[in-house]
């Protein structure tokens, strides 16, 4: 049994197999980076005429991007004995990309 705080969401919590709740997740995670692709992309469109702040924000994103993905890496090493580490993992990247779009929203737009 998986704590129900692993699952992504609601949509990924009724599956009964690792495969296909991993799977879950990934399409999860890729809506999600698309999501934050678009907000990133707004972000720099809005400050167009600021370009130093551009550049600050381009640092940023690479900056968070390193730490996303070392912090999430970590939580699959802890769990890696486990079948669960892949969605440990995943629900660590799916709540940091949807978090990072909400604050490029909540700075910028």
């Amino acid at each position: 049994m998986i704590p129900s705080a692993v699952y992504a969401s609601n949509e990924c919590r009724d599956l009964k197999t690792t495969v296909d709740m991993n799977d879950c997740i990934s399409a999860q995670i890729q809506r999600a980076e698309k999501e934050l692709a678009k907000y990133f992309n707004a972000s720099k469109n809005q400050l167009a005429s600021e370009p130093k702040v551009v550049a600050e924000l381009d640092k940023s994103q690479k900056a968070w991007h390193i730490y996303k993905d070392l912090h999430c890496g970590a939580i699959y090493q802890y769990w890696i004995e486990g079948s669960v580490r892949n969605a440990k993992a995943g629900n660590c990247l799916l709540k940091l990309t949807r978090r990072r779009s909400h604050d490029l929203w909540e700075a910028y737009l």
